[in-house]
């Protein structure tokens, strides 16, 4: 069988997927777009890349927490 350029055509499906997810797509367009019958086999593939905004909502409940327990401490020293 001879070698294919840039990959196998599932592999351009992937690439596809990943760079649209980075680009900031949701999940509910990635599986529109590339047509797939199910969120949930499409979440099990590109959920990974949800990684660093986890880690952003985190810190900023993280923020929130610290910024009540300041206000609460306020109030009961005011």
């Amino acid at each position: 069988m001879p070698s294919r350029v840039g990959g196998a055509p599932h592999d351009l499906r992937r690439t596809f997927g990943s760079l649209t997810r980075v680009a900031g797509a949701d999940l509910r367009f990635i599986q529109k777009a590339m047509g797939s019958g199910s969120i949930t086999t499409t979440a099990r593939i590109y959920a990974h890349l949800y990684d660093d905004e986890l880690d952003a909502v985190a810190a900023a409940l993280d923020g929130l927490g610290a910024i009540r327990s300041q206000q609460a401490m306020r109030a009961r020293s005011g």
